[in-house]
């Protein structure tokens, strides 16, 4: 993560769990001390995270803890939108994970599908949403009327949950 949000450390509190609602994964996170390391975050096992190092220094297990969440998210959001788009017979050219601020996804007329790895927070229903919102794009690559009977058509209920999106940002815990 190149990127360094403001005041990042000072407020971080260290997550004891990690709730990836949207796959319904539940990870107790660990954190083991070690002197004059690197911070490294690894799953250990099932329904296990374990935190090691440097983990006195909140600014670095929060950077680490972004940087592991990015890498899980590519390793779990590229493979179901991949899914998503075989079972609608879709193609897209390339799939971008990032952390952004504030968009959930966005598909570039080059068919690039860009998501957040803040999906991961959400409910299975609402991420499921913006996979096959953005993966409606490659249809539409607008929001016409054309559009929402498209994404209607593929998932019934669509105009609900781009409602309730706007909430989704309560699930995504403060550490993010």
């Amino acid at each position: 993560m190149a990127n360094n949000p403001q005041g990042l450390g000072a407020w971080f509190t260290p997550p004891g769990q990690v709730l990836f609602r949207a796959v319904g994964q539940s990870l107790a996170v660990r954190y083991r001390p070690g002197a004059g390391e690197l911070v490294r975050a690894r799953r250990a096992g099932p329904g296990s995270l374990e935190v090691a190092g440097a983990i006195a220094d909140r600014r670095a297990v929060a950077l680490c803890l972004r940087t592991w969440l990015l890498r899980e998210a590519k390793g779990l959001l590229a493979p179901w939108l991949a899914a998503e788009a075989r079972g609608l017979g879709l193609d897209f050219a390339r799939t971008c994970v990032r952390l952004q601020r504030s968009r959930w996804g966005s598909c570039s007329s080059a068919k690039t599908i860009s998501l957040n790895a803040k999906l991961l927070f959400l409910p299975r229903d609402l991420a499921q949403y913006v996979l096959a919102h953005e993966l409606a794009h490659i249809a539409h690559l607008n929001h016409s009327p054309a559009f929402w009977g498209f994404l209607e058509s593929v998932l019934p209920g669509a105009r609900m949950l781009d409602k309730a999106l706007r909430r989704a940002g309560d699930f995504v815990p403060a550490w993010v």
